[in-house]
C-alpha cells in the first residue's frame, strides 16, 4: 500500500507508547512532589493567629479608607453636576 506504515496498526504502538510515556511522567511528578512538600514549614498556631489578626485589621483600615474616599468623592461630583 501507499501508506508505507502509516495504518492504524502502527498508529495503536505510538498510542501505547505514549499513555505508558505519560504515566510514567506522572509517576515522577508526584514523587517530586512528595519531596516538596516533605520540606514545607508550617506556621505555629501563634503565628497562624497573628498573622490572621493582622490581615483582619490591615481589610479594616483598608475598608474604611475606600469608605471615606468613596464617600468625598460621590458628594464631590454629585455638588459638580448639580
Amino acid at each position: 500500500s501507499k501508506s508505507g506504515g502509516w495504518g492504524f496498526e502502527s498508529l495503536q504502538a505510538c498510542t501505547y507508547r505514549r499513555e505508558v510515556y505519560m504515566f510514567a511522567k506522572l509517576i515522577k511528578f508526584l514523587k517530586e512532589v512528595k519531596i516538596e512538600v516533605s520540606k514545607v514549614s508550617y506556621p505555629s498556631r501563634k503565628e497562624l493567629w497573628t498573622s490572621t489578626g493582622v490581615v483582619i485589621v490591615f481589610s479594616a483600615i483598608l475598608s474604611l479608607f475606600i469608605y471615606i474616599f468613596d464617600l468625598l468623592f460621590s458628594r464631590a461630583l454629585i455638588s459638580v453636576l448639580r
